[in-house]
């Protein structure tokens, strides 16, 4: 290779790196010549040139690039991927499909019946969830999350899984409002043998959320309970 080729290669660099006074790291184009071809070659030099190394996670291969041919982006950090995976679940929720509305406007157009299935589906999937810390703390300590200091240390655990639940928020809605049908079928006929009367009907329901909620809460806690071996409450 003649010296006018490797003062192309390395007198750019070393500019940049008095200037700038930043690494070698920092993106550079540089020019190859090979049998006659030009090409674009964009990369860092090796490990340890310069007066600071380059770390392993910018030391890179030269990836030869054609003239003319755009330089692709450099990946997303970790944070900005995560950013983009969290917009993907908070978009679901105000994207509008065929019908034109969003999940939330579904919701509010299906009424009481999708008010009930979505509290229903709440209850349901968060007592599942403590129900799934109580047994992972019980088996890990051997102890009841009702003993005595326990109680912080296992709020710790559940709220991993609640994160897990807020993140299925969109998949909660959609079978809420799938349920719909369901839901007024079961409202309509408790509606008339309460006599017609909404006031009445409404409530019933409500109760009925309440002692389920309850009820799902007492067997979740109690199957926990009995697959770790582990008591309730402290002899």
């Amino acid at each position: 290779m003649k010296f006018s080729t490797y003062l192309s290669y390395f007198v750019p660099l070393l500019v940049a790196k008095i200037v700038s006074g930043t690494t070698f790291a920092s993106a550079l184009t540089m020019t190859q010549i090979r049998g006659g071809a030009q090409t674009t070659t964009r990369g860092v030099p090796p490990m340890g040139f310069g007066r600071r190394a380059i770390s392993t996670q910018h030391r890179a291969a030269f990836i030869p690039i054609a003239d003319g041919e755009p330089i692709p982006a450099a990946p997303d950090a970790p944070e900005q991927q995560k950013k983009r995976w969290w917009g993907k679940v908070r978009d679901s929720m105000t994207v509008r499909d065929g019908s034109g509305l969003t999940l939330k406007e579904k919701m509010a157009k299906q009424g009481f019946a999708a008010l009930v299935n979505m509290i229903f589906v709440n209850n349901l999937t968060s007592i599942s969830f403590l129900s799934f810390a109580w047994y992972g703390f019980s088996v890990q300590t051997g102890l009841s999350p009702l003993c005595p200091g326990q109680w912080k240390p296992f709020l710790a655990v559940f709220s991993g899984f609640m994160a897990m639940d807020v993140m299925l928020k969109p998949v909660k809605i959609a079978t809420a409002i799938a349920a719909v049908p369901l839901a007024d079928r079961a409202i309509g006929w408790l509606k008339r043998k309460c006599g017609g009367s909404k006031s009445l009907t409404m409530g019933l329901v409500l109760a009925w959320i309440t002692v389920s909620a309850f009820g799902m809460l007492g067997g979740g806690v109690t199957l926990a309970s009995t697959l770790s071996g582990v008591p309730i409450f402290a002899p």
